[in-house]
């Protein structure tokens, strides 16, 4: 997998900046740096072999922490059809409200799987 995520530039919600991205298994490290308080996009490719076909997925996730500003969650929302037209093609997507509990390698590989994987 390869991941990326982005939310706003502390103290200014117009403007919009990479918080983090990564190669490799991307889980571990989003939940070190994802919490329950937070707003933001996140992007993940799934890759896997099937066979002699090597298969890929993009996963689009939005965190709206559970214990985030409502305000926060507010403008998130107004940004997220830009975000989403900036991802382009995407497989399948979730709503993150608790990153600990709902960003898990399960959670992502079933969510592949029912989206056609």
């Amino acid at each position: 997998m390869t991941w990326l995520f982005l939310s706003y530039t502390p103290g200014k919600r117009d403007q919009i900046e990479l918080v983090a991205s990564g190669s490799g298994e991307p889980i571990a490290a989003l939940r070190a740096i994802l919490d329950d308080t937070m707003v933001g996009w996140g992007l993940l490719r799934y890759s896997w072999q099937l066979d002699q076909a090597r298969r890929e997925k993009f996963v689009g996730f939005t965190l709206s922490g559970d214990k985030a500003k409502v305000m926060a969650k507010a403008v998130m929302n107004m940004h997220k059809s830009a975000i989403v037209a900036l991802w382009g093609h995407i497989h399948t997507e979730l709503t993150v409200g608790c990153p600990e509990e709902e960003l898990t390698e399960k959670e992502l590989k079933d969510l592949v799987l029912r989206s056609g994987g």
